[in-house]
C-alpha cells in the first residue's frame, strides 16, 4: 500500500486522540496557545500547553500572522518549486537496461529534461505486476519549473524519450499516472539557515511552539522521522527544566 502504510501505522496507534476534519485557522498566545479552528464545519477554539507546527513553509506562514507577523512573512518565503511525476508501467521484455539499482539523478550539465527516475519496481516488491517494470520519473523543479506544468501528452513524450535514451525502451508504457505537485521541495539554497535561525528564535520566544518537518533537518522521510524524535526530545526536556 506504498506510503499510505506509514500515517496509517500512526494513526491506527493513536486512535480516537485524533482529531479529523479539522482546520487550523489561526494561533495566538496569552498563557497558553488558543487555536482557532474549524471542524467539521463548526468554528471553535482550543487551548493547548505545546503545539507542533508541520505543515508546509506557506501554510505556516498564514498561521503565525497574529501571532509574529514578522516572521511568517520571513518564512513565506522559502521556495517550493513545482515538479511533476510521470508513473510508467511496462513490460520486463520492453526494457533493454536491467533494472538492478534504485535509478538515477542527472546532473544538469547533461541537459536532460528529466530530474531523474526510481525504479520503482526494483526497491520494493509488490511495486509491479509479475514480468512487468515500474518507473517513477520526476520533472520540473528549479531546473526548470516550466516542465513541470507540460500537458499531460507533452510530459509523456519528454520523459519516454529521456528513459529511452537511458534505459532502452521497445515499446510503449502499459500504464501511465501523472501527479503535479505546484509546490514539491522546500529548496535548502544559499543562505537557508536564516531561515533555520528563525524557527530557533521563535521557539525560544514561545515556549511550547515547535516547528517539524522537511523544511527543518532535511527533505526525506527519514529526515522529517529524525527531525519529530529530536522535537519530542525537546520538549521532554523542557516540560522536565521547565
Amino acid at each position: 500500500d506504498g506510503m499510505e502504510t506509514f500515517p496509517g501505522t500512526l494513526a491506527a496507534k493513536l486512535g480516537e486522540k485524533i482529531v479529523l476534519n479539522a482546520e487550523v485557522l489561526g494561533i495566538h498566545k496569552k498563557d497558553l496557545f488558543t487555536l482557532d479552528l474549524r471542524i467539521d464545519g463548526a468554528p471553535e477554539q482550543r487551548r493547548f500547553d505545546n503545539v507542533v507546527i508541520s505543515v508546509p513553509a506557506d501554510a505556516i506562514a498564514a498561521l503565525l500572522e497574529d501571532l509574529s507577523p514578522r516572521e511568517a512573512e520571513r518564512i513565506g518565503g522559502i521556495c517550493y518549486p513545482p515538479v511533476a511525476m510521470v508513473f510508467f508501467g511496462f513490460k520486463d521484455a520492453d526494457v533493454a537496461r536491467d533494472l538492478d539499482g534504485f535509478g538515477f539523478l542527472i546532473p544538469k550539465l547533461e541537459k536532460r529534461n528529466i530530474l531523474g527516475s526510481i525504479w520503482s519496481s526494483s526497491l520494493f516488491p509488490n511495486r509491479a505486476p509479475a514480468g512487468h517494470a515500474a518507473f517513477t520519473t520526476f520533472v520540473g523543479g528549479t531546473r526548470d519549473p516550466g516542465n513541470a506544468a507540460l500537458d499531460d501528452d507533452r510530459l509523456v513524450d519528454i520523459v519516454y524519450n529521456d528513459l529511452n535514451d537511458l534505459v532502452g525502451l521497445r515499446g510503449e508504457p502499459v500504464y501511465v499516472r501523472i501527479k503535479r505537485w505546484p509546490r514539491a521541495i522546500p529548496q535548502y539554497t544559499v543562505g537557508y539557515k536564516e531561515y533555520q535561525d528563525y524557527f530557533d528564535a521563535m521557539e525560544d520566544e514561545y515556549p511550547g511552539l515547535y516547528f517539524a518537518g522537511n523544511y527543518r533537518e532535511g527533505i526525506s522521510i527519514g529526515d522529517s522521522v529524525v527531525c519529530a524524535r529530536k522535537t519530542v526530545d525537546k520538549m521532554i526536556k523542557q516540560r522536565t527544566t521547565g
